[in-house]
């Protein structure tokens, strides 16, 4: 689980290009994208996503690759957690395969 602001607030990272996430993913971390707390840091998941890929330099592959990491992290039946990931797969490719 990665929050990229709250690592900043926090000092876990002093500078926001210095963030680790991409070292973890080539690492073979099942590493998700989420934003804390959002009422403290003022910020959405959107702006999380953002950050990663504007100001971290994160590649353009990795959104589709953490959405599914996070639904296969999801605390579900195991049954309910294959359909959420293939239910995600399905609206990915919808979305960048228009008909």
């Amino acid at each position: 689980e990665v929050c990229p602001t709250s690592n900043y607030q926090s000092g876990v990272i002093t500078n926001l290009t210095l963030h680790p996430i991409q070292k973890m993913i080539d690492s073979g971390l099942n590493v998700t994208i989420n934003t804390d707390d959002p009422g403290i840091s003022q910020i959405t998941l959107s702006d999380e996503y953002w950050l990663l890929y504007e100001r971290i330099g994160l590649n353009n592959a990795a959104p589709k690759e953490r959405v599914a990491a996070a639904a296969r992290a999801a605390f579900l039946p195991p049954e309910e957690r294959e359909m959420l990931v293939a239910s995600l797969e399905d609206e990915q490719d919808r979305a960048t395969n228009p008909q």
